[in-house]
């Protein structure tokens, strides 16, 4: 990234191989284009990257604590911020977790809707 100049950015790990091989993807949000690839994940490295570019402003990651150490010791007071994917990934599991606690896993119907469910359904029922 020579002679550019980077306020905002995104930073996400990538696998080169599930399970076994990550590297980190940097993205400049003001243009959405892909400003470099570490192939690593590592804090170190993350740190030296960061260091290349003291006008960045705001880091937007996921919950790594690793990416956030990075950016605190690279940056110290930049602001870092949860990127949207991230938010609503933790929204869903968090409202499917409150779900699963508070619905029962089993709902009488007649619980539900009265008296009418002791009748047997008819074949007009069923069309």
């Amino acid at each position: 990234m020579d002679g550019r100049y980077l306020r905002v950015v995104c930073i996400d790990d990538f696998a080169t191989r599930k399970g076994q091989t990550y590297g980190t993807l940097m993205v400049d949000y003001e243009t959405s284009k892909v400003v470099d690839m570490i192939p690593s994940r590592d804090t170190e490295s993350i740190t030296r990257w960061l260091r290349e570019f003291p006008e960045i402003k705001l880091v937007s990651r996921d919950g790594s604590i690793g990416y956030a150490k990075a950016v605190a010791k690279a940056l110290p007071g930049v602001k870092q911020v949860s990127d949207s994917f991230h938010l609503v990934k933790n929204l869903i599991n968090g409202a499917s977790e409150y779900i699963r606690r508070t619905i029962p896993s089993r709902i009488k119907l007649k619980e539900v809707i009265g008296e009418q469910t002791e009748r047997k359904l008819t074949k007009a029922d069923i069309r």
